[in-house]
């Protein structure tokens, strides 16, 4: 059975078990399909929390570490109160517990 595509209005062979847009009951075609369940939001888990919280800290140390007219205490003074901000849930990279 052939049906119109509710987001690019192409025709495709329906497949009711994947081709349906529950959330908005529309029917569309594998490749917008495919496009709505990428950006559709969803939790973290564990591991891309703790990749993106050290991805974040390796960041934060090369952010410091480059800084021009800063002592070595100063900069170990930033980056302490960086990690520290970011730990508090003061840093916008990382995701916050609500």
């Amino acid at each position: 059975m052939k049906k119109f595509c509710s987001k690019c209005y192409n025709t495709f062979d329906i497949n009711i078990m994947t081709n349906i847009d529950f959330k908005n009951n529309f029917y569309v075609c594998p490749t917008c399909l495919d496009k709505i369940k990428k950006s559709t939001p969803r939790e973290y888990t564990e591991d891309e929390i703790r990749e993106n919280l050290l991805k974040h800290f390796w960041f934060l140390i090369e952010y410091w570490e480059e800084l021009p007219n800063k002592t070595t205490s100063e900069k170990m003074s930033g980056l302490l109160h960086s990690v520290l901000a970011t730990l508090d849930g003061a840093s916008a990279d990382i995701p916050k517990n609500r």
